[in-house]
């Protein structure tokens, strides 16, 4: 009598469905029949209902007596009949689990044979006998309808459900024999004047009944204890049958010919409410057989009805005894009663096991593993918890994002162990220095965050923060040695910055990664600051279809002689046109690309259209080489070298053709790794400058380590250095570093001949800037090379002219200062 709680398809409505009747609202599956068939359910539920209900008026208020044989009579098989119509018809709507719908049927209508048979002939007989042909129907029931609860429960259970379904069947089992030793099998036995065949199926009728109400047990352990509103009903089902036949069969063996109204009453009530269950939502999906296993207990997050279920049945021992106390049961059932409670306190043992597991489970997957801080799961449990409540009370929260500087050469150069000892010490000491009233948390890698007190000011986040990093001041000791970590911090706060968690983490991580860029230690988060706006993510969308198409464009500005102004070299620098005609200056885009991923296909792009020009220009007998700028990401893929050699190749160039740039925060990325790339990319000829030089840091290890053949002074020390004496020494002591250690100077952000004159006075050897010329597209810079050639052969440098290594060319254009406004783009 379990039906399977499954929704098939085509009955999703029935749970959503707004029920405008109120019948409809009782019998919710009902809506997907016809309106005549709909009807028809209703009327056979009402007269159900109706039966019962006078059944009820007659036990309770003794109304009507003539009413009894009739109740006990007919009424009943009728209802039988009915109750099995709505069984029956409910299998035949059932889209899925079709054999498990029809063993039910089956059951039920075996049932109802029975009943029509017994009530409506077989009652009315001088002498029935026992066991009679109603019996067999009755009986037959019971396999059925088992059979479809073990297909529900072998579909539904899974290997590590198998102990705890096989404990509650065993709770459940001793439990029943034990009430059916105790008060339903002794006064059957003690009718000795019934022959052997009537005592045995008397008493077959409540042991089928405990055996069903064992299977629904396990059925209900697989579906994790959960109620629906079929599985309600039928949890009354149960017990009201259950109370029929025990009823009964302690009747008949007190020489009743037949059971009272109160029995009738049982029959009537259960076979309603079973009609009831067949036509309920079938919504529970864990427990049915249409729908995927059940979770199991881990899906029993609390562990409480896993331990109280078990706990209830485990009561139906104690109360035997209880009642042994007072009127003295069996020794037989005594045994059975004591095994019940045995049997109970292995499935409390094996229910309080189960918790112990969750619970486990629970704070494992809540905690990190390495440092045993809550880790990122934890963490924003507690972020949408705390800001609920701060928008609750009208206050604040501020969270501050902590990444380790450096972590990652760290955890290279000494190993992962090394790495992973460093971050079991990070955690404690963050705790001790934001103390108990905030919550520490590692989201993975060597970044942490940090939820402080609430309604903590900017201030105190400052303040805060700087604690946070002087905890970083003591040494660690890892490995026998002492390391001395750093590391950077941003805070942001709620609602100043964010309006929500998810924004309030990327606010404060923002503000991490300024930090990083400043080298402060800490920031706070700044709305101006913030490169991950929408708009900067639709120029991103915008830069990738620019990438596939012709949009990226270069601009090319001369470098010169110092001595001769005689053009060596020219630098491509990228430039965005849009569908406009505009062009965008790389610093609009650049970092946007290098959030997306784009910079390696930048590099591609300006490379082959920088080697193209410079093809033209060789062609028409101007041997120039150009220069390319590079990032992050190129010089840490080891295939890039292999791309400029193809590059090269295919154009028919040599390395000295091609200058590549870099900045020493590109070097900081992978000292090693970027090291390795250059060394390759020299063997090929190409020379390698080091871009906006002195702007840096390590500048001086980095020239030691790496092999470069240039230096570019940056254009910030460059401009001012004529009314600025300390710009003039920072650029006079690189000059003199540089060609101490053979390598070539050029200095950027030349503007005016007095500069000019000033770094022809100290030696550098190459210039470049807006008094040579402002960056220009690949046709005016051509013109410009035209114009300053004419028709004459493309002049040489003069005897003696300096030529430094790093610009040793066979020809060179002269660029008088007049050329420094002509042609120009922005």
């Amino acid at each position: 009598m379990c039906l399977p709680m499954t929704r098939s398809k085509g009955m999703q409505s029935d749970v959503t469905a707004d029920f405008s009747e109120p019948s409809a609202q009782l019998l919710p599956r009902t809506e997907s029949l016809r309106p005549g068939l709909r009807r028809l359910v209703y009327l056979c539920t009402a007269l159900m209902l109706a039966a019962a209900g006078a059944d009820l008026l007659h036990v309770v208020f003794g109304l009507a007596p003539s009413w009894e044989s009739a109740l006990s009579g007919p009424v009943v098989g009728i209802s039988d009949a009915l109750g099995a119509v709505l069984v029956i018809g409910s299998a035949a709507k059932a889209s899925r689990a079709r054999r498990i719908w029809w063993l039910l049927a089956a059951g039920i209508g075996s049932y109802a044979i029975g009943g029509v048979l017994w009530n409506c002939w077989l009652e009315f007989l001088p002498d029935p006998s026992t066991p009679s042909i109603a019996d067999v129907f009755w009986l037959s029931m019971y396999p059925l309808v088992g059979a479809a609860l073990v297909i529900c429960v072998r579909s539904h259970s899974r290997n590590q459900e198998s102990q705890r379904v096989l404990m509650d069947g065993l709770v459940a089992t001793s439990g029943a024999v034990a009430l059916c030793a105790a008060f339903i099998a002794p006064p059957l036995i003690h009718a000795a004047q019934r022959d052997h065949g009537a005592l045995v199926t008397d008493l077959m009728y409540p042991v089928g009944d405990m055996i069903l109400g064992v299977l629904a047990v396990a059925l209900l352990s697989v579906r994790g204890w959960r109620l629906d509103r079929t599985w309600m009903l039928l949890v009354v089902v149960f017990p009201i049958w259950l109370l029929g036949d025990s009823t009964w069969a302690l009747q008949i063996s007190g020489n009743a010919s037949t059971g009272s109204s109160a029995v009738t009453l049982c029959y009537l009530t259960a076979f309603a409410l079973l009609a009831a269950a067949a036509w309920q939502p079938r919504i529970s999906a864990p427990a049915l057989p249409d729908t995927a296993p059940a979770a199991g207990p881990a899906a029993d997050s609390s562990g409480h009805p896993t331990v109280a279920v078990p706990a209830l049945l485990g009561l139906i021992p104690p109360v035997i005894l209880l009642y042994d106390h007072f009127s003295q049961i069996s020794l037989t059932a005594l045994v059975l009663t004591w095994l019940a409670l045995l049997a109970a306190i292995l499935r409390v043992a094996v229910a309080m096991r189960d918790t112990m597991v969750l619970r486990d489970a629970h704070r494992a997957a809540h905690t990190d593993e390495l440092t045993g801080l809550p880790n990122r799961r934890m963490f924003l449990m507690q972020l949408h918890q705390r800001l609920a409540l701060a928008q609750h009370g009208q206050g604040s929260l501020t969270a501050l994002m902590l990444d380790l500087d450096n972590f990652k050469q760290l955890n290279d150069t000494l190993g992962h162990d090394a790495g992973d000892e460093l971050l079991r010490l990070t955690g404690p000491r963050l705790v001790r220095a934001v103390g108990p009233g905030s919550l520490v948390a590692r989201l993975g890698g060597d970044e942490f965050a940090i939820l402080l007190e609430p309604d903590c000011d900017r201030a105190g986040a400052g303040a805060m923060a700087q604690l946070v990093l002087d905890s970083f001041n003591e040494p660690l000791q890892v490995h026998g040695l002492a390391l001395r970590l750093t590391a950077s911090a941003g805070i942001a706060t709620y609602p100043g910055d964010a309006d929500g968690p998810d924004t309030l983490l990327k606010c404060a991580d923002i503000a991490m990664y300024e930090a990083k860029r400043s080298r402060h230690g800490w920031e706070y988060y700044a709305a101006d600051r913030d490169v991950n706006t929408r708009e900067r993510l639709e120029m991103t969308g915008e830069l990738a279809d620019a990438l596939d198409g012709e949009e990226i464009e270069v601009a090319f500005q001369a470098i010169a002689d110092t001595d001769t102004r005689l053009v060596r070299s020219a630098e491509a620098l990228v430039r965005w046109r849009r569908p406009d005609g505009t062009l965008r200056p790389p610093s609009e885009f650049l970092e946007a690309a290098e959030l997306a991923g784009l910079s390696r296909q930048l590099t591609r792009r300006v490379v082959k259209l920088a080697l193209d020009n410079l093809c033209e220009w060789r062609a028409a007998g101007y041997v120039m080489s150009v220069a390319v700028n590079t990032t992050v990401a190129d010089l840490l893929d080891e295939a890039f070298p292999d791309e400029i050699e193809v590059a090269l190749k295919s154009r028919g160039l040599g390395g000295d053709a091609l200058k590549i740039e870099v900045t020493e925060s590109t070097i900081m990325a992978n000292p090693a790794r970027v090291g390795a790339v250059l060394d390759r990319l020299r063997r090929l000829g190409v020379r390698i400058g080091l871009d906006d030089f002195g702007t840096g840091y390590s500048s001086l290890t980095h020239l030691r380590e790496l092999s470069v053949d240039r230096l570019k002074i940056d254009r910030s020390f460059v401009t001012n250095m004529c009314s600025e004496p300390t710009d003039a020494a920072i650029v006079y002591a690189t000059i003199e570093l540089a060609h101490r250690l053979n390598l070539g100077v050029i200095a950027e952000g030349v503007e005016d001949e007095a500069t000019w004159k000033a770094l022809l006075d100290l030696g550098c050897d190459g210039i470049q800037g807006y008094w040579l010329n402002k960056p220009m597209e690949p046709a005016a810079f051509r013109e410009l090379l035209a114009t300053h050639a004419g028709s004459a052969p493309v002049a040489a440098a003069p005897t003696g002219a300096p030529q430094p290594s790093y610009l040793a060319e066979s020809q060179s254009l002269p660029m008088p200062a007049s050329t420094a406004s002509g042609g120009s783009i922005a």
